[in-house]
This record gives structure tokens, sequence and C-alpha cells, in this order.
């Protein structure tokens, strides 16, 4: 830490949601809070970070999240990592998943006071899967968020499309239908609900600004990227895109992607003191 950092603050197991998750029955979410201590003057900027793992596997304390919590927190801005309902496999994960994540940034808006945070600055942060699921709650914003508003959001090696499979391995194409429920190249009902599930069909002039990253040759086509970017700028929204190269997948390109999504948020929440050194 530098000598304008503070301490950290770490509260385990927040309850943000208790709710039914299709297959697994009644569920709790927990969310890790990592909390700049003692309490800044003025209410911290927050950032909800959403893990991956092809929308059936993940823990919001695995080692990345909880160096990424520790560190932003120390840096003066509130970090709420999440869990979410992961439906078994053969059960939809859509829309479960990302309604969890519309209710976290709910959970946290209604208690900003607690936790000292600034309810009109609050970004979320999502890789793999978790990028499809950020990206598509900021989408939302304005739309059926109600009062609750992101101001920026980050997708690392996030799908935003599932009406277009172009360039996807099978291994992703069977990801995508598992979280889908169906093939939308089957039906049109479930073309309809590939639509639906995909964060490009909400952009909006309200979506908030966001930064997208992408390997150019990973198991993500970067055609994704390039398809959510489109419709952002033809939104007029602000957008971001880090293009790495070779063929690293969200997590695995953190120590090249993560100081420029720092700076990329410091414009919507806060600077941070110091210089950026990723975790």
């Amino acid at each position: 830490m530098t000598p304008q950092d503070t301490g950290v603050k770490v509260v385990q197991g927040v309850t943000y949601l208790t709710d039914e998750c299709p297959g697994e029955g009644m569920q709790t979410q927990l969310a890790d809070a990592y909390l700049p201590s003692p309490p800044l003057e003025r209410a911290a900027p927050a950032v909800i970070l959403v893990h991956g793992g092809g929308f059936v596997s993940g823990v919001r304390n695995s080692a990345w999240f909880v160096k990424t919590g520790t560190y932003l927190a120390s840096k003066g801005w509130a970090v709420f990592s999440i869990d979410y309902c992961m439906p078994p496999r053969g059960t939809a994960g859509f829309p479960v998943e990302v309604q969890n994540v519309q209710a976290a940034t709910e959970f946290l808006a209604e208690n900003a006071s607690t936790y000292r945070v600034d309810p009109h600055r609050i970004a979320v942060w999502g890789t793999s899967a978790g990028a499809t699921l950020a990206t598509h709650t900021a989408a939302l914003t304005g739309k059926e968020q109600g009062e609750v508003s992101v101001a920026a959001a980050v997708g690392w090696s996030g799908a935003y499309d599932f009406t277009d499979f172009t360039g996807a391995s099978p291994g992703n194409i069977t990801t995508s239908l598992n979280y889908l429920g169906c093939d939308p190249r089957r039906t049109r009902a479930c073309m309809a609900t590939a639509a639906d599930a995909s964060p490009v069909s909400h952009v909006a002039s309200t979506t908030p600004p966001m930064l997208l990253a992408n390997s150019v040759d990973e198991k993500i086509p970067l055609n994704q990227l390039k398809v959510m970017n489109a419709a952002l700028v033809e939104a007029d929204v602000e957008t971001t895109t880090l293009l790495l190269p070779g063929g690293m997948h969200g997590l695995a390109y953190s120590s090249h992607a993560f100081c420029p999504t720092v700076a990329f948020l410091e414009t919507y929440l806060s600077p941070i003191p110091g210089t950026c050194a990723a975790p």
C-alpha cells in the first residue's frame, strides 16, 4: 500500500437475495464486501464483481476476486464480489442469472448508507460468463431497473449476441444453448429467447459507458466484441475496447487489462491514489 491507501474491512457472506434457483430450489445468494476502513468522509464509489464459469460454475471468493476486492478497497472503492444462481446443466440459466445480478445492484443501492456507498457511482465488472451478465444488467439501466442506475460496466471476454454463433467452438455453442435452455437455430421461439438473452439487444441511449476486452484469437470470437461495440456506438454510448494479442481468455489476461480497466472506471467513479498495479 502507498501512504495514501486506506485499510480494508472485509464483510463475508452478505445476503443480497433469497429466491428460487431453477433446478436447485430456494437459494440464498451471497456477496463479499471489501470496504475502505476507516470509512471515507465521502461515500465511496462501488464495483460489483461478477465471476465467470460458463454460467454453471465459479465462486465469488476465488483468488483473483479476493485480491482485486482488497486492492480496490485499499484505493478507496467499495467492492462487492457476488455469487448468483447457477442452475444445473440442462436447466436454463436465463433469465434468472441476469435477474440475480440486477438484484445485487438493487440491494447495494438500497443499502448504500449501510456500506457508505454512493448509489450514483456503482459499476459492474464481469469476466467470461460474468461479462455477459454484467453488461446485460448495465444495458437494462433506464429500462427495467427503475431507480437503480449503473455508472459504468466492464466486460472481459463476454458473449453479447446469442443469435449468431459465427466463429464459436462446439464447446462454446453447448455452453450458450445450456444458458438459453433451447437452440435458436431450430425454433423461432428460441430465437426470440436468444435475442432477449443477448446484451446487445438491450443497448439504448440510456446504457452506461462500457469497456469491452477480448483476445484476438481466444475461445470467445472477436466478433462478439465487435457487434456489441457497434451497437454502443450506434446508440451514442461511450465505449472503450481493449484487444489483447493471442488466445488468453478473461482472467488470463488480467495482468495486461487490469490497469487499463481501472483507468476507464476512474473516469466514472473516482481517481485512485498512486500508480495502478495489477494485484
